[in-house]
């Protein structure tokens, strides 16, 4: 099956592991398309992209340069976005500097072998998940569909003896 995920799907996926009133990034937002639907659900968030289109949701800040919101979120996303990041590894720990403690990272991208038509690089599901570990996150769901790789994870908590 070489399907994607649709847009349904991802946003059925937000919906699943977003708690009751909280607040998405949209990390490549884009057009803000996402958002504006995740709106019409009732979901608040804003997004943030380099060539941002969508200047009433989204913000023109990079991926590596999200530290630099002052707001906090409880789900962190990237859709189809992670393969265009300057610096891919650092996106779970760059995410996590933003995320409420007990707040769930989303990433949805084309899985390494995918036949899109586009030249481009795409990971191994292993590879995102090892660096999702290693920046402190626990997780939670791994699997490929299709063409499209699917991570959930929630930070690890700092156990008491192991503080710095």
């Amino acid at each position: 099956m070489d399907k994607t995920l649709s847009q349904n799907e991802v946003l059925d996926l937000i919906a699943r592991w977003l708690p009751p009133g909280g607040k998405v990034l949209d990390v490549g937002c884009g057009s803000g398309e996402m958002l504006a639907v995740l709106a019409e659900r009732g979901i608040s968030g804003m997004g943030i992209d380099p060539y941002v289109r969508d200047v009433e949701r989204c913000r023109r800040l990079a991926a590596e340069e999200m530290d630099r919101l002052s707001e906090s979120f409880d789900l962190v996303y990237t859709r189809y976005a992670l393969h265009h990041l300057d610096a891919p590894r650092r996106f779970p720990r760059n995410a996590r500097s933003v995320l409420h403690p007990e707040g769930v990272l989303l990433i949805v991208d084309w899985v390494a072998g995918a036949r899109t038509g586009v030249p481009e690089g795409y990971f191994a599901l292993p590879t995102v998940v090892r660096w999702v570990r290693e920046a402190g996150f626990q997780v939670v769901k791994e699997e490929v569909r299709g063409q499209s790789m699917v991570v959930v994870a929630r930070p690890r908590l700092v156990e008491e003896g192991s503080k710095r």
